[in-house]
């Protein structure tokens, strides 16, 4: 089974103030213990870090620490770009103001069984 993330689960696993913590650490711990095939876009690898060195935390997450996580995530998941279809589509779905939660919902179902994703 693919499981594609995004950057709200990546974001809570950083925090241990996040509310969803616990629940995105297990969910990494799993995917680096085989349970099933991690795969993260290539736009969420870019948002990641930009959210990491520019949020508020206290102490600071400075550029080195979000590269480390990063890299400490890719060493688990594979970097896909999903088709030029579907980021339009979730752009328009997210302009019109629908939840992220449910716009990932929406591209994690295809995703596991047919991955109209290029690798990279």
């Amino acid at each position: 089974m693919k499981v594609l993330m995004d950057t709200s689960v990546l974001v809570a696993a950083v925090l241990p103030s996040h509310s969803k913590h616990w629940s995105s650490v297990q969910w990494l711990d799993a995917a680096k213990q085989g349970a099933f095939d991690l795969v993260i876009s290539s736009h969420t690898i870019a948002e990641l870090f930009a959210i990491l060195t520019r949020m508020p935390a206290r102490p600071r997450i400075t550029a080195r620490t979000a590269v480390r996580f990063v890299e400490n995530i890719l060493s688990v998941a594979k970097p896909v770009t999903l088709s030029g279809h579907t980021e339009q589509s979730n752009h328009a779905v997210s302009k019109a103001g629908v939840p992220p939660q449910v716009i990932f919902r929406r591209n994690a179902v295809p995703l596991q069984s047919r991955c109209s994703c290029r690798n990279r």
